[in-house]
């Protein structure tokens, strides 16, 4: 869906990854119903938990359990191009200082931090 939101939003192309099989079919099913098919790339790829940087975003979204977000920053690290942006969403807030600590030490700056109800984003940028 974040992917979907991009282009609906102005991005030209999305490349949309995940692990699992049934949202690799949602996701082709929303790609079409929202008329962007042609906008998107879906692949079945896991670049969180095995590095890999054959993929490389200027803006990535990250949306996975808190614990997972802090031990893999240097994964999204190797996936995200110079001066990129990453968005880490859905964390909560006993990992706020774990997951910044976390990027800042593989080389992010907080650009921004938004909190709502019990959930926290960053918004962080590769240096």
């Amino acid at each position: 869906i974040l992917g979907i939101c991009a282009v609906k939003l102005g991005a030209k192309h999305a490349i949309m990854l995940d692990i699992d099989d049934v949202a690799i079919d949602a996701t082709n099913l929303n790609a079409q119903t929202n008329n962007i098919k042609d906008k998107v790339t879906v692949i079945k790829k896991d670049v969180i938990y095995k590095p890999n940087n054959t993929i490389k975003g200027d803006i990535l979204f990250v949306n996975i359990n808190s614990k997972t977000n802090m031990d893999y920053a240097e994964n999204v690290n190797n996936n995200l191009i110079d001066n990129g942006l990453v968005i880490l969403s859905g964390i909560l807030p006993e990992y706020r200082e774990k997951i910044k600590d976390a990027y800042e030490k593989v080389g992010f700056m907080i650009v921004e931090e938004l909190t709502m109800s019990n959930w926290i984003t960053y918004i962080l940028r590769k240096k």
